[in-house]
């Protein structure tokens, strides 16, 4: 084979590997982007599918802070209501027992 047509194909097969990482990196980056976004909040409605709502059932509720950590939760303990509030490292800090009265859990 000719050195130079050799030089060529070489040249060639090099720019080829070049472009398929560049597109490869471009695919991935654009995956990335699309993917991260944020999806935007949903505004807070007093309907669901566009009707009132009447009545709320439900066995727990929970508190739920905008970094995603709960803060707190009203369920039943013992067919009992029980109210419970968490600081950050989710430890019960306050809870109020259906058996009487209210009880702080870290009294200082």
């Amino acid at each position: 084979m000719d050195p130079s047509l050799s030089a060529r194909i070489e040249k060639l097969e090099s720019e080829v590997r070049r472009w398929n990482l560049v597109v490869t990196l471009v695919l991935l980056g654009t995956g990335v982007i699309l993917f991260a976004t944020p999806v935007p909040a949903q505004h807070e409605s007093r309907t669901v599918s566009g009707y009132p709502v009447n009545k709320l059932e439900a066995h727990e509720f929970t508190l739920v802070g905008r970094d995603d950590k709960a803060y707190g939760r009203f369920y039943l303990k013992d067919n009992q209501p029980t109210l419970e509030l968490y600081d950050q490292s989710g430890k019960t800090i306050w809870q109020a027992p259906a058996h009487g009265g209210f009880t702080p859990v870290n009294a200082k």
